[in-house]
């Protein structure tokens, strides 16, 4: 696998566009199963995309489900720590 930018590989970028589509088409259910698939897919936890969580924490609050969109937040916080838009 060809890796791009920052060690995401193409194939990364393009499950995270495809996720990001689901968000913006209020396909919001869609967008959680895509963008947790996309987050947990890997086990280094660098590589987790803080604009990943932020899109998923937004669909939990789009489906008002605060409680996760909160849990979602807190997590990538403990990843992300200097992130200021988390």
């Amino acid at each position: 696998m060809q890796a791009g930018l920052f060690g995401i590989s193409f194939k990364d970028r393009k499950e995270y566009v495809q996720a990001r589509d689901l968000y913006e088409q209020g396909q919001y259910e869609q967008a959680v199963t895509a963008l947790s698939n996309y987050i947990y897919k890997t086990k280094n936890i660098k590589r987790r995309e803080a604009r990943a969580y932020r899109l998923l924490g937004l669909s939990y609050e789009q489906l008002n489900r605060p409680e996760k969109a909160l849990e979602v937040y807190l997590e990538a916080l403990e990843v992300h720590d200097d992130n200021v838009p988390l």
